[in-house]
């Protein structure tokens, strides 16, 4: 705008006039001349001040165009995302993860996981390039390139200076120092003269870190409440109370008080890291500076939210919520063909004519070739169907914690041929049955009787009720067994011709070769009890070997007419009556309804007849006994029990496993070479050796058959006793034992309970919840295969076992998104699955499309994780939070005899839920290490994150898969721990139960507090497997570790991860970008302007193209835009920082 100046004539420029009231014309012209100069000086001004509008003009143009510099490594960066991490095969991690990268250790890689054999994935051989050569470096570094190829393991850059063009990406939080600055070389950008700038970016992984969110829904629930279930089965949210800085404040999230209701709702809003600073005024001085600095690589408020894919095959992960646990089987396709009826589980292991088996064993843990001995010539079983899986999960014990017992007859079940039901048995385990053999001489009858002592011992082995059913346990001999001869001596002045009589055959004797019992009863959660004749009972052939056993212990027998008369000159007297010999039984012990084909059963226990007692010492069954087994006629009692055959359940104080095998192909195919193969050609037998009854044995195994190398199922073993040795199994004429033995020495329990069963209307919510299954079909087969990672003895140690290939079959391919059958269109929150969220921006969106069938393959296309957390994490911070995620609060369960139990202060990590006995480790000499759970402390939890984040770190690349992580490693030798268990299972036993005694850590020492792991010796003599220990295909599993290794006293990993299952991946698909730009003069190149700035990136389950977002990666067309790029990423917040906030 003009300025202009008005002066009117009669007035003096000052306001001055003369009295006469005429101006004044000297002083006039000085004004003038003032005039004239303060016009120059507001010209001066005027100039100023339009050189400063245009400075401002310059600088805004300069700041626009550094930010142009900034928004364009944002771009950079975005792009090199979307193009490395956003296929599905793809696995993310921090530098540190290999220890070597100490220059740049918070760089963020990105690693291809795609398997070699698409056809066959597996992730069991390490990564290699395409010359076969180990790989273990990444796709690339999720930072900016300067022109030399940066790596992490070169050398910091120095730090920047106005001499170098390097800059800071993340220098101090509230101007402290970070404990791990990003420092880089940055990147020019000059457009042929027209635009001079440089950028810089860094991605950060938010998955590696403990997160602030999801923010649990409630304070601590009730004691024993469904909440607290729910809240122990999937984590709510990361312990973040468990990272020192934070312990004060974020203990408030478990608060039930009004400020723990405001400080939840509070959380909820923070969405930036420096926010966590406004807590401080709210709840006092918790927060600081320090705090923040210390925290930042380990700690987040963003929610890292995970697409539910495969990193293993690629593809979303399939939802088994509807084909599982929603009442009917899949109708639709593709869960059809994947889950549906009469589908196999796949292991890689197929027939010519298209039948799954299970894994392949090595040579010893084969089954034997003897047809005539095993049911499937040499073949290992077919593996299970997805309907037995369906049965046991639609199958749950009621309320109150009572169920049905349930009858699963084979379909097929003849002396060469066996085909298992495609429903789950529910029923006791025969523990023991025996039979004491001898003569009665009773003076009521005239003739000498055979005496055979029927017991039987069975064990429910779940933790709920079964109610009264009626069993059918079988025993069959083979042929003619047992054979057993006796001979009468008579005393010296007898005159007459010696009494004899034919051997005891139970054919002959019973009219069967096969002894049915049958036994009505209920058992409580995990009662062991036993069971014997009423009374004795008089029989014959005609009985067809079918009889009644009751309740309690009785001593009674069957009694069977000799046809040979007592002469009246041998009683009560000293004449002697003995066992002279034995055929070898082999028996087959099964358990089913009565009047169908068994539900369990196991072929060809060997009986050895160094171990009969009969000839040979038990104590040393290569020495003879002076004397054959033997009872006088002198009158008492008047049955003569001579000896007992006992085939007990394989347990921890079992030490003889096999006598060996004969030489011969028709009964073994050892190779020569093998540990196990004698120099004669048969295979060595194992007397005192052990085994480990829950890692190498199944005792609810549906088949159990003789192994090649072994001669003898794996699930029983034999032992006999004479008369003066023989114990009674039972303590009080009502229970029997399992445990360290089946005898009261200390070592026993009368309440074991191995396997948890669903109570209805409690959700599947993780794939850890699937131990409930009976996974493994074969008595060679782990009790808890499924997340276990110890070596089986069975497989060659390069050979993935059945734990190895279950893993990988479902962890990382199914989820359970706990969508209910129908009512979608209500999205009704939270689900049962806490830890899942919609995806979706329009919450009126119709989900009805989800419901039954279809959830299958598209609840992944609208559900993420919520606060997912990527297992290559090695920050151990952020394992201590997460595996903290399990509340500790007063814990409320119900213990084997239906009591209301609580435990104060209680982290518990569950393999049984709802109803269980105590923590062995607190309440010691209860034998609850067979029927209780395990807690951490959290001194525990730290040792254990700082023992997981070694292990990662000591393989020096990521886990692709979550199998990976949970799975040992195969391409070690079979005598490194990294090939005995995985890294978590190692981790945990470090620290809290070492299963190798001689090891020294924390784990070691914790032993002292488990009595019944170690066995009654204690520490100084433990039950361990022996070191010399060789019929196996990898006995190097095996030598020197727990024989109780696996008991429900023994913490697991899968005890640990079921929890924590729904938020793990081993990807991250959420990153935070954090950008710098500047504009430099395009002459001088003198730093004009700069900026930074910082966004969140998301993968979504959407691809880049047109694809549905659940096509099956293999069904993508070949280098499409989808197959190339991946998942859409997009950005979920963006912001500009000051200099003070980078």
């Amino acid at each position: 705008m003009p300025l202009s100046f008005q002066c009117r004539p009669n007035d003096s420029l000052l306001g001055v006039s003369d009295p006469d009231g005429h101006a004044n014309k000297g002083f006039a012209l000085i004004i003038s001349l003032s005039l004239m100069a303060f016009l120059v000086l507001l010209l001066l001004s005027l100039s100023t001040l339009i050189q400063l509008g245009t400075s401002q003009a310059n600088h805004e143009s300069d700041s626009l165009k550094a930010r142009q510099s900034a928004q364009l490594a944002m771009g950079i960066a975005m792009g090199k995302i979307q193009r490395s991490a956003g296929p599905d095969q793809r696995s993310t991690a921090r530098a540190d993860i290999n220890v070597n990268n100490i220059g740049n250790p918070m760089w963020i890689g990105v690693w291809d996981t795609t398997p070699p054999d698409l056809d066959n994935p597996t992730h069991a051989a390490a990564p290699t390039d395409d010359s076969g050569t180990p790989d273990n470096e990444p796709i690339l570094w999720l930072v900016n390139d300067d022109g030399t190829d940066p790596t992490p393991d070169d050398s910091p850059v120095a730090d920047p200076a106005s001499s170098n063009t390097n800059v800071w990406l993340l220098e101090t939080v509230f101007q402290l120092p970070v404990e791990h600055p990003i420092k880089v070389a940055s990147t020019t950008i000059n457009n042929a003269g027209q635009f001079n700038g440089r950028y810089a970016f860094w991605a950060d992984d938010l998955s590696l870190k403990s997160q602030t969110s999801p923010v649990p829904a409630m304070a601590s629930p009730a004691s024993g409440s469904d909440e607290q279930l729910q809240q122990n089965t999937v984590a709510p949210s990361f312990g973040v109370d468990q990272i020192a800085e934070w312990n004060s404040l974020f203990s408030l999230t478990h608060s039930s008080s009004a400020q723990g209701d405001q400080f939840r709702e509070h959380l909820k809003q923070i969405d930036r890291y420096s926010e966590l600073s406004l807590l401080d005024a709210v709840y006092g001085d918790t927060v600081s500076a320090a705090s923040m600095a210390d925290s930042y690589s380990d700690m987040t408020p963003y929610s890292s939210q995970g697409v539910l894919s495969d990193t293993l095959r690629g593809g979303l992960r399939r939802d088994l919520t509807p084909a599982l646990t929603q009442g009917t089987a899949p109708t639709q396709e593709p869960a059809l063909s994947e889950v549906g009826p009469g589908v196999q589980l796949s292991f890689g292991n197929t027939t010519s004519g298209g039948v799954e088996l299970f894994p392949e064993p090595g040579p010893a843990g084969a089954i034997s070739p003897h047809n005539s001995l095993t049911w499937t010539n040499g073949v290992e079983l077919p593996t299970m169907t997805w309907d037995q899986v369906r049965s046991a999960l639609q199958s749950p014990a009621d309320a109150s914690g009572q169920a049905d017992a349930i009858f699963a007859p084979f379909p097929t079940h003849d002396q060469y041929n066996i085909s298992t039901s495609s429903t789950q048995a529910r029923l006791p385990i025969v523990t023991m049955i025996e039979f004491r053999f001898g003569i009665d001489v009773d003076e009521s009858f005239p003739n000498f009787r055979y005496a055979v002592e029927p017991v039987a011992v069975l064990t429910n082995p779940y933790n709920t009720t079964l109610r009264s059913a009626t069993y059918q346990v079988q025993f069959t001999t083979s042929g003619s067994t047992p054979g057993i001869e006796f001979n009468i001596i008579p005393h010296s002045s007898f005159t007459g011709p010696d009494p004899s009589f034919g051997p005891l055959q139970f054919i002959t004797q019973f009219g069967n070769k096969t002894l049915s019992f049958q036994i009505t009863d209920s058992f409580l959660p995990g009662e062991v009890k036993v069971y014997s004749l009423s009374g004795d009972t008089v029989t014959d052939s005609s009985s067809n070997g079918e009889f009644t056993l009751e309740p309690g212990y009785t001593a009674s027998s069957l009694l069977v007419d000799t046809g040979t008369a007592i002469p009246d000159e041998l009683r009560d007297t000293t004449t002697k009556i003995e066992l002279s010999s034995s055929e070898q039984l082999h028996p087959t012990i099964a358990i089913g309804a009565p009047g169908e084909f068994p539900s369990i059963s196991a072929r060809h226990t060997e009986t050895e007849p160094n171990v009969m007692d009969i000839k040979f010492k038990k104590e040393d069954p290569s020495q003879k006994n002076p004397s054959k087994p033997f009872g006088r006629m002198d009158g008492s009692p008047s049955t003569l029990g001579l000896i007992t055959f006992r085939f007990s359940m394989t347990n921890p104080k079992n030490g003889y496993l096999s006598s060996g095998n004969q030489p011969g192909t028709a009964n073994h195919r050892v190779p020569v070479g093998h540990p196990a193969r004698r120099s004669d050609g048969g295979t060595i037998g194992e007397k005192t050796a052990g085994m480990r009854s829950y890692i190498d044995a199944n005792p609810r195994a549906v088949v159990s058959q003789r192994l090649g190398g072994w001669d003898s199922t794996p699930l029983y073993y034999f032992e006999s006793m004479r008369d003066a040795d023989y114990t009674i199994p039972s303590f009080d004429f009502v229970h029997g034992f399992w445990g360290g033995s089946q005898e009261d020495d200390g070592d026993g329990t009368s309440t074991v309970i191995l396997f948890d069963v669903p109570r209805e209307n409690d959700p599947i919510v993780s794939i850890g919840q699937l131990s409930t299954v009976n996974w493994g079909l074969d008595g060679k087969h782990p009790t808890y295969p499924l997340g276990n990672s110890f070596a089986s003895i069975f497989y060659y140690s390069d050979q993935p076992d059945l734990s190895f290939a279950l893993n990988e079959a479902l962890w990382d391919r199914f989820f359970f998104s706990t969508l209910p059958a129908s009512g979608l269109d209500a999205r009704p929150t939270p689900l049962d699955n806490t830890r899942l969220a919609y995806f979706d921006g329009d919450e009126s969106a119709d989900l009805s499309t989800l419901e039954g069938d279809p959830a299958y393959s598209l609840a992944a296309t609208r559900l993420m994780i919520d606060g997912a957390f990527n297992i290559n994490s090695t920050s151990i911070d952020a394992w201590t939070a997460f595996l903290a995620s399990v509340p500790q609060n007063t814990y409320g369960y119900r213990s084997a005899d239906n009591s209301t139990q609580t435990a104060p202060d209680t982290r518990p990590y569950l393999r049984l839920r709802r109803t269980h006995n105590g923590n062995p480790a607190q309440d010691q000499y209860q034998s609850y290490e067979w029927s209780g759970y395990r807690q951490l402390s959290d001194t525990q939890l730290k040792e254990i994150a700082t023992a997981i984040v070694a292990g990662i770190q000591e393989r020096g690349r990521p886990a692709r898969s979550l199998a990976e992580f949970l799975n040992r490693d195969l391409n070690f030798p079979a005598t490194d721990p990294r090939n005995q268990k995985g890294i978590l299972q190692a981790a945990i036993d470090q620290v809290v139960n070492e299963d190798d005694p001689t090891a020294s850590n924390p784990g070691r020492d914790e032993l002292q507090d488990l009595p019944g792991l170690v066995g009654s010796n204690g520490l100084s003599n433990p039950l361990i497997v022996e070191t010399t220990f060789v019929n196996g295909d990898n006995p190097d599993a095996a030598r020197g570790k727990l024989r109780t290794t696996g008991a429900p006293g023994f913490l697991m990993q899968n005890d640990v991860i079921t929890p924590l299952a729904p938020s793990m991946t081993a990807r991250s698909d959420t990153f935070l970008i954090r950008t710098y730009g500047d504009y430099r003069d395009p002459v001088t190149d003198e730093l004009r302007s700069r900026v930074w700035c910082e966004a969140v990136v998301q993968r979504t389950p959407q691809f880049t193209g047109t694809d549905d977002a659940q096509t099956r990666i293999e069904d993508l067309p070949a280098n499409g835009v989808s197959e190339r790029f991946g998942r859409k990423f997009i950005a979920t917040q963006f912001q500009w920082l000051s200099e003070q906030e980078k």
